[in-house]
């Protein structure tokens, strides 16, 4: 099942034609001021596994757990592994929430619940990033979901509701960056 998704040039979901997660980094990767705009411009310290659940708050301040981080990282790993959270809503896959509906060979319904902290944390996040560093930390967090496919190939559905919202991830920044 991996490879048929694997192997793909387009998808449907809910209707819409979108390509793959491997055509649209091919594409995004043949355009050299795109990947320039896109590739990691700082390096510092990182936390290295910054999601919801590594995110604490106490009175109204934010304090950060568990770090797995490095002093030479790309700053924006974090940020799109925040994204990868509150906007891809991975926490919310892992727990299953999400239904998925095979539509012909290669279409989908699909449709993951939506968490109204998430959104806000994104809104949150979108409105006080730069635009750089907001589109750096989108293409970040479709990567997340696009390289860790391999990790839950076990589970047909939860790795084909994680390739499909790293299908959604990666149109997204294609539009953005239009």
């Amino acid at each position: 099942y991996l490879d048929e998704l694997l192997t793909a040039t387009h998808v449907f979901i809910n209707g819409k034609c979108y390509l793959t997660p491997d055509s649209a980094m091919a594409k995004i990767a043949r355009n050299s001021s795109i990947m320039k705009h896109l590739l990691p411009n700082r390096i510092g310290f990182i936390h290295g596994d910054l999601h919801t659940g590594n995110v604490l708050m106490k009175g109204g301040e934010l304090y950060y757990v568990d770090p797995n981080g490095s002093l030479s990282m790309p700053i924006e790993y974090d940020i799109g592994k925040l994204l990868h959270s509150v906007h891809g809503q991975y926490p919310i896959i892992m727990q299953g929430q999400f239904l998925i509906e095979k539509d012909g060979r290669c279409g989908y319904k699909y449709t993951v619940r939506e968490n109204v902290i998430y959104r806000r944390a994104y809104e949150y996040l979108r409105n006080n990033l730069t635009h750089d560093e907001f589109m750096r930390g989108l293409y970040a967090e479709a990567l997340h979901f696009a390289t860790m496919l391999p990790h839950h190939i076990k589970n047909r559905e939860e790795t084909t509701a994680l390739y499909l919202r790293a299908t959604e991830l990666f149109d997204e920044l294609l539009v953005m960056l239009k």
